[in-house]
């Protein structure tokens, strides 16, 4: 874990705590060692970050490529393991380094359906991910988000404050046998698979009780003489848009964290300079006169 992914790391879970109530269900169900893909729902921006700090380790992720055509983004995302990715049709190129980063032991966040959701809901799994499988057999946590979609929306909307959970689910191993029956079905029918297990996933209605600020855990009173009533407008998300005295206080943190990632670095090159040692050959002695 290089200082610029330690650095994104740890500011992610102090604003996730801060900011999202940011909590995770069934942490010990995550694989920490040796290579996983970490297969979850995309609902926003936020995803990533988020995802990324339910593991102990540094993991891989894959972002659009457009975001490369940003000078400050070109240098700084693969200093966050991040892998470049073309959403028009299939990236070989994308999914060949992520296959060569699992099989290197690593870990990697996947998500099976493509690109972020409009409405919250989830959607088809793309069949990237099942070749990613089958060339690999890596085991799949499969994780679920609650809350990303609400916080930060697809087609704007503004960030709100709404807590974010992530509910991790029973690795799927997946085994030789799983790829008997080859054929044009046989990457979607993975992908569908880790699909399946995403969308079995809900909050833990026992956890709910034990956090009564989460959006989901409201407590439904119903009035019997209200069953023929016509029902009223389902009820919105309370949220809270970002403030001012908010966005500069995550700008002195961001700031704070960068000019300490720059000194860092320029006491590491120092280090470099001062402990540089020159080796020169010894003189071969003379040979003496007999």
């Amino acid at each position: 874990m290089n200082i610029y992914y330690w650095l994104g790391y740890h500011l992610s879970r102090l604003v996730g705590r801060l900011f999202f109530h940011f909590r995770v269900i069934h942490r010990e169900r995550m694989i920490q060692t040796g290579p996983v893909i970490l297969a979850m729902n995309h609902q926003s921006y936020l995803d990533p970050p988020v995802a990324g700090i339910t593991c102990d380790r540094a993991i891989y992720f894959l972002a659009k490529r457009t975001l490369m055509n940003t000078p400050l983004l070109r240098w700084f995302l693969p200093k966050l393991n991040v892998i470049p990715v073309n959403q028009e049709g299939i990236d070989r190129s994308a999914l060949k380094a992520l296959i060569r980063v699992l099989k290197s032991g690593n870990a990697a966040l996947v998500f099976p359906e493509g690109s972020r959701t409009l409405d919250g809901n989830l959607q088809p799994a793309e069949p990237g991910l099942g070749l990613v499988i089958a060339k690999t057999l890596a085991p799949v946590v499969p994780m679920r988000i609650f809350g990303a979609h609400e916080a930060l929306p697809r087609g704007g909307g503004g960030l709100h404050f709404v807590p974010i959970t992530i509910v991790v689910g029973e690795p799927i191993f997946f085994t030789a046998a799983d790829l008997d029956s080859p054929g044009k079905h046989l990457y979607p029918r993975l992908s569908q698979r880790v699909m399946d297990a995403i969308s079995a996933l809900r909050l833990n209605q026992c956890a709910l009780l034990t956090n009564p600020h989460h959006f989901l855990a409201r407590k439904i009173e119903i009035d019997p003489s209200s069953m023929n009533s016509p029902r009223p407008p389902p009820e919105q998300f309370q949220t809270s848009r970002l403030s001012k005295s908010t966005l500069v206080l995550m700008l002195i943190i961001v700031g704070s964290l960068a000019l300490l990632a720059i000194f860092a670095n320029i006491q590491s090159f120092r280090r470099g300079e001062v402990e540089t040692v020159v080796v020169r050959p010894a003189a071969s002695p003379t040979p003496q006169a007999r």
